[in-house]
């Protein structure tokens, strides 16, 4: 049986390239990129040769994901514990993120975790959380300095009066991620990355909380006077917050009364169809998949006429959508084809089916960010249109 590939549109081979064992996938699309660019010039005319289907390109957007919220969480711990506390007790805790990353880092191999979608994903979901401690320590802290403690006994009162809550505040937070690790199946292997770097990095995050920081925070200069800011936070505090704590506390069945009714009111919009409901969320995705099936005992000649048309109508969509969203980039990143062939289910994974009468056309897409508003939904819906 023939099976023939194309690629933008023209005979092509098409070389599938894995990682194996303990190969990292982001050096692997590295050197095959690297190849590409070197053997390109060596290719007689009319001959060309591309990559296409990177899946590291995700991998790679989602590590940028984790440094840019790292970075932008540590500069707004640093700004806004700079205002309220001190710019050295604030720079003292912000220390305490990279630390417990590096804790993960270097722990989670020997758990059998490696860098991949779903630990990414966890690191991204725990660096929310992981200096809430640090914070809480190092107020407390500052509060005894403020009361004219010196600072060693101010870190050693400060870290042991708010050591329990502290610790069992984190041990809370890690029970709830334990049960993940209990799944079976093949999910269950996938989820448990989850718990693991999540339990993983608070440990490191309380370790440095009680042990590192109130050494540092005992060496640390700084004033005893409270600043403007927390000045004017305490004066707020101490005045329309405690009246109106006050007055919550005296009519406080009608408090309790108007709690329950937000939350049957909130209730009431889930069961009542106002608030929606999505196990998982729609991602918007970079791709565009035509499967083609013509009647059995089709030529694969005729296939290959339909498979021309598709692609066609898929340059004419995205070049009128190009036109009328006024786009600089092209949308088109790259085409290909199969003929004589379905992989239903994903390029990598998916049940194969073979047969003169079935084809495939893939279009990938540029990335989302830089066709925004222009769903991959919406561009499908105009080539099924021109098709």
């Amino acid at each position: 049986m023939d099976l023939l590939a194309r690629f933008m549109g023209k005979p092509a081979a098409v070389v599938k390239v894995w990682r194996i064992g303990e190969q990292n996938a982001l050096e692997v699309a590295k050197a095959v990129k690297d190849y590409v660019e070197r053997i390109k010039p060596t290719l007689p005319p009319g001959v060309d040769i591309d990559f296409f289907w990177d899946m590291s390109r995700v991998l790679r957007s989602r590590l940028r994901l984790l440094l840019k919220n790292m970075a932008l969480g540590m500069v707004l711990v640093v700004i806004t514990l700079g205002v309220f506390l001190q710019p050295r007790l604030a720079f003292w805790i912000t220390m305490g993120i990279p630390v417990a990353f590096a804790t993960g880092l270097w722990l989670l191999p020997k758990f059998d975790v490696s860098i991949n979608m779903v630990s990414l994903f966890a690191f991204i979901m725990v660096l929310g959380i992981v200096v809430d401690d640090a914070i809480v320590i190092g107020e407390s802290v500052f509060r005894k300095r403020e009361e004219g403690l010196e600072r060693l006994q101010a870190a050693v009162e400060g870290a042991n009066e708010l050591a329990g809550p502290v610790v069992f505040s984190v041990l809370t937070t890690m029970a709830a991620f334990v049960p993940l690790m209990m799944a079976g199946g093949t999910m269950g292997k996938l989820l448990r990355n989850i718990p693991l770097v999540v339990i993983v990095v608070l440990a490191g995050s309380l370790t440095e909380a009680l042990l590192v920081l109130p050494a540092h925070l005992a060496r640390s200069k700084g004033g005893r006077a409270p600043g403007r800011v927390t000045g004017g936070l305490r004066r707020f505090i101490h005045g329309p917050y405690a009246k109106f704590l006050s007055l919550c506390l005296r009519w406080r069945y009608l408090v309790a009364a108007l709690g329950v009714a937000l939350l049957l009111l909130s209730l009431g919009l889930w069961r009542g169809g106002r608030l929606l409901f999505t196990f998982f969320p729609r991602v918007e995705s970079d791709w565009m998949v035509c499967h083609l099936t013509m009647p059995p005992g089709t030529p694969l000649e005729r296939t290959l006429e339909v498979v021309e048309r598709i692609e066609e109508a898929a340059k004419e969509a995205l070049s009128q959508a190009e036109r009328d969203f006024s786009l600089e980039v092209p949308l088109l990143e790259s085409m290909t084809s199969f003929v004589g062939l379905q992989m239903r289910g994903g390029l990598h994974r998916g049940k194969i089916q073979v047969g003169e009468h079935l084809a495939q056309v893939i279009v990938q897409l540029v990335e989302g960010e830089k066709r925004p508003g222009i769903s991959a939904r919406r561009l499908a819906a105009l080539w099924r249109k021109k098709v």
